[in-house]
């Protein structure tokens, strides 16, 4: 039994940083300024310059970025780059012994092309396994949504004449064909007679021929690549001879409902809301609160000038303080006849005065009604006077007049508050004529609609607007197609 070495933290790390040093001394470090102008000058040989004697043998460590965009470099040999590495559009082949800490570019180059290559057809590879194994034919009982959305592609791609289809008659025909192909071939291989050489050479070249120009429309689904999703809708890319690279996205028609949604959402964000026809954005306008932004602005101008809105102003406390003085005075004088008063004062709701007889009153509010008493005694308007002579009736009825007169001077000129219930009222009516045009208003005053526009119902808007189409970006159109019991919406996008 191997005994089990345990190590601990500090000689972990010293493990580390031994081994990180002995990997840089297998190297020799160079900045990349100075490695790409020794590059050039040896004719951009890599290889060869990992020679110099200079290096030791060791491969190169270049310190920095290293841009080779451009050149005809085509090997860079054993390499590391401790930056970024940019090959684009250069004539690098392969970078497999090359180590980059930082983003690498091969752009445009045959290494790139390899690279795609490569891939391509390891997805070709994927889609005769899948052709194959039958996975996608529609009489699979077990095939996914992946495989109805291919079919659904691939019916809009014939029913929209991208591609040429074997009818059964000629599906038959290149089997027959294949079967004879066979036949001939055998017979060429075994052919004793000279001179029927040439006769079967002729037929199967014309058969061969026939069998290709036939093959060329023996296309399938399973000519369309997977190329993952865009708006959550499945994306197929085609293969086919004929229509190589064209592009479609799929998906159910509540899948298309909300890429439709996420398309127009993003476009907002993309291009903003002053881009689209002003009848849109005005139907998504909240106009409430376009009303809301206003509502203070109305309140402050009618309260700094409310002439302009014939709003009224509420009598201040002491304007109704002398109405009720004055009302005091001619109840005084109309109800019980004072006669020649004077000296009248007011303290704490209580009217003292005279009368020229210098008779003393008091004139006070008690037990829910107004109570006159002369000379400490409670009185009434029969009783203020023994006699009825009343020499100062005249005197009385024009200071009656004259206090009608200062009580309604008073009323006409107040100097309190406005009135709270006509301010508001007018608010609200300046506020309702903004709702009827927000757009007006907010132009009049520049003032940015983003932030009164209900962005969920400006996008359902151009949901209704437009259609599926508007996704795609290629033509104006797109395909409905049934698989299945399923309905699918099919936009070609290139």
């Amino acid at each position: 039994m191997k005994k089990v070495i345990k190590l601990t933290e500090s000689e972990l790390i010293k493990i580390i940083k031994r081994t990180l040093n002995e990997q840089d001394d297998e190297y020799y470090e160079i900045p990349a300024a100075e490695y790409k102008q020794l590059l050039s000058a040896s004719g951009y040989n890599a290889v060869g310059l990992l020679k110099l004697r200079k290096f030791g043998g060791k491969p190169l460590k270049v310190i920095g970025d290293l841009n080779l965009s451009n050149t005809p470099v085509t090997d860079l040999g054993k390499l590391w780059v401790t930056g970024k590495l940019d090959l684009s559009n250069s004539k690098i082949k392969d970078i497999k012994d090359v180590t980059v800490n930082g983003y690498t570019s091969v752009y445009s180059t045959p290494y790139q092309d390899m690279l795609d290559r490569r891939k391509k057809q390891e997805e070709l590879d994927e889609a005769q396994e899948r052709r194959e194994n039958g996975e996608w034919d529609l009489e699979n009982p077990n095939i996914d949504s992946e495989g109805e959305k291919a079919n659904a592609v691939f019916e809009s791609i014939v029913n929209g004449a991208m591609v040429d289809v074997l009818g059964d008659d000629e599906k038959e025909r290149l089997t027959t064909l294949k079967s004879q192909l066979e036949d001939l071939k055998e017979r060429y291989d075994n052919v004793e007679e000279p001179d029927q050489v040439s006769g079967l050479y002729d037929e199967i070249t014309d058969l061969e021929d026939e069998i290709e120009e036939l093959e060329k429309k023996n296309v399938d689904v399973y000519g369309l690549i997977p190329r993952g999703s865009n708006y959550d809708l499945d994306v197929f890319e085609t293969t086919y001879d004929e229509f190589d690279g064209g592009s479609y996205m799929v998906g159910t028609e509540s899948e298309a409902d909300n890429a439709l949604y996420e398309y127009f959402d993003q476009l907002v964000d993309d291009i903003g809301y002053s881009s689209f026809n002003t009848y849109t954005l005005e139907s998504s306008i909240d106009s409430d609160e376009v009303a809301d932004y206003f509502e203070d602005m109305f309140r402050n101008d009618i309260y700094e000038s409310p002439e302009s809105y014939s709003i009224r102003r509420e009598l201040s406390d002491s304007q109704e303080k002398e109405i009720r003085d004055l009302q005091a005075e001619e109840m005084i004088l109309e109800y019980y006849g004072i006669r020649g008063l004077q000296y009248l004062t007011v303290e704490n709701g209580v009217y003292d005065f005279m009368d020229a007889n210098d008779n003393e009153f008091e004139f006070k509010y008690e037990g829910n009604q107004w109570r006159l008493y002369k000379g400490g005694v409670l009185t009434t308007p029969g009783n203020v006077y023994e006699d009825g002579e009343d020499e100062y009736e005249d005197e009385r009825t024009d200071r009656i007049v004259e206090i009608n007169d200062e009580i309604d001077e008073i009323k006409n000129n107040p100097d309190g508050d406005l009135d709270d219930d006509e301010v508001e009222s007018e608010v609200s009516d300046r506020m309702d004529e903004v709702r009827s045009d927000p757009m007006r208003w907010i132009n009049d005053y520049e003032i940015n609609m983003d932030n009164f526009i209900d962005r969920r119902s400006f996008v359902n808007t151009l949901v209704r607007e437009n259609d599926y189409s508007n996704i795609g970006g290629y033509n104006d159109s797109y395909d409905k197609i049934e698989i299945n019991g399923t309905d699918y919406v099919v936009i070609r996008t290139s």
